[in-house]
């Protein structure tokens, strides 16, 4: 796998972004013209607040941050029939369990679709391998990548998941499609302009 300095990493990846790919959207954030809101620069600051009050407010007082937010960004409350939905979710630890880990040192294993949005102090990020990520194919005797702009978003998305450290990881052996195990080799993304000296290689014993 490959270790680097997650400072260095991520923001080598946002600039790539904005010098080769302005007009592909972030995959990982929604920005303000994503969401349509126009508020004026007091009330884009009083939304910031109230999703901040978000990630840490329990109980009643998450339910109203998160009603006070949809009433900013889309001018109304939600209907009682949605406080009452999230109401018997954030009072009912069942409902919750599939979104809580059952330890606090416990391990997330998810796709990096879902991942969007999550943080995490260490990040394992799997699969970097040629042909899976991104995604290669063959016509007429001729590579290509069907979705080149979508796949280097997620990348970005995976690589941004982490707050201290990111393990980029590869192997000599993969499992394609119809589950048989092939060689594998390093993903082209270990090969973009600019990332010498922002990794540090390491090699399993």
């Amino acid at each position: 796998g490959y270790e680097g300095s997650y400072d260095r990493v991520a923001a080598f990846s946002r600039q790539w972004k904005v010098g080769q790919m302005e007009r592909v959207k972030s995959a990982s954030k929604s920005t303000w013209n994503d969401l349509n809101f126009k508020g004026d620069r007091l009330t884009r600051t009083k939304l910031r607040k109230v999703l901040t009050k978000c990630k840490s407010a329990k109980g009643k007082a998450l339910i109203d941050a998160v009603f006070t937010a949809s009433e900013i960004i889309l001018g109304r409350a939600p209907s009682q029939e949605v406080r009452e939905l999230l109401d018997a979710i954030v009072n009912d630890p069942d409902a919750q369990k599939p979104f809580v880990p059952l330890e606090d040192d416990s391990i997330q294993i998810m796709t990096l679709h879902k991942s969007k949005g999550l943080e995490f102090d260490v990040v394992f990020h799997l699969d970097l391998h040629e042909w899976v990520l991104p995604a290669k194919r063959i016509e007429n005797g001729q590579s290509y990548f069907p979705d080149w702009e979508q796949d280097i978003n997620l990348h970005y998305v995976g690589i941004t998941r982490a707050r201290e450290a990111c393990f980029l990881v590869t192997s000599t052996k993969r499992t394609n499609s119809s589950k048989a195990v092939k060689n594998g080799a390093p993903s082209e993304f270990f090969e973009l302009n600019g990332l010498h000296g922002l990794y540090s290689q390491l090699k399993a014993s």
